[in-house]
């Protein structure tokens, strides 16, 4: 506690002054390295450089001019709020952003599955007289990791690859030759793994393509191994 000496210094507001300050190099160490939780330590001090800030100027005020240093804790103050307000904006703006960066990941990655689903179809064709597999356990053992079949938007843990048709979120459609014309449905995704917006559909031709909730089911619909559209 400040013990009032002549025009001292008011600690309260030096150390509100001097914490502001401090929030500066420990948010670049947290940018530069990554590590979210300096992020909340530089917010708390903020918040602690305003606490103390409006504190030490109501002991300057009570202080009939015993203590010093107004100014250091309008600094405190101004640094902690106008830091404060800029991560508010900055949160407003990035927490959706980096959402989307996720989805579009997420959906990058299960596209890329389906296109190593549909390659080791075609050289499994190669080697039984052009005939596609009929099921995806045809596959494990040119796919022996079990997480490409698994769409990333899911979360679901891999299960054993003896028994991958029951627990992949993708469904190949069987009976297929590479006599069939190249727009044929080979496997498509679970839509409901993206909400039920719609899915992911691979051709037998290679192409992999995005279709929206009603032109998904469209496609599927009446596909051995298919569904009809879900309400």
């Amino acid at each position: 506690m400040d013990t009032p000496t002549s025009r001292s210094v008011n600690r309260m507001a030096m150390w509100s002054f001097v914490v502001a300050l401090g929030g500066f190099p420990l948010m670049i160490v947290g940018l530069v390295l990554g590590i979210p939780g300096i992020g909340l330590l530089v917010v708390a001090l903020w918040v602690l450089a305003i606490v103390w800030g409006h504190l030490a100027l109501g002991r300057i005020k009570r202080s009939n001019g015993t203590f010093r240093g107004k100014g250091f804790a309008i600094a405190g103050l101004c640094i902690g709020y106008g830091w404060l307000v800029i991560g508010v904006f900055g949160a407003v703006i990035a927490i959706p952003t980096v959402s989307q960066m996720r989805v579009t990941s997420q959906k990058t990655m299960n596209m890329n599955h389906l296109r190593q689903i549909v390659n080791a179809s075609l050289l499994y064709a190669v080697e039984n007289d052009e005939k596609l597999p009929s099921s995806l356990k045809d596959l494990t053992e040119i796919l022996a990791d079990p997480a490409v079949f698994v769409s990333t938007c899911s979360g679901k843990t891999p299960g054993e690859l003896s028994q991958v048709d029951q627990w992949s979120d993708y469904t190949l459609v069987p009976n297929l030759t590479m006599a069939d014309p190249t727009d044929s449905v080979l496997v498509y995704g679970d839509p409901e793994c993206w909400g039920g917006d719609g899915g992911y559909i691979a051709f037998l031709g290679g192409n992999v393509a995005w279709f929206e909730r009603d032109e998904f089911y469209r496609m599927v619909s009446g596909l051995p191994g298919g569904a009809g559209k879900r309400d």
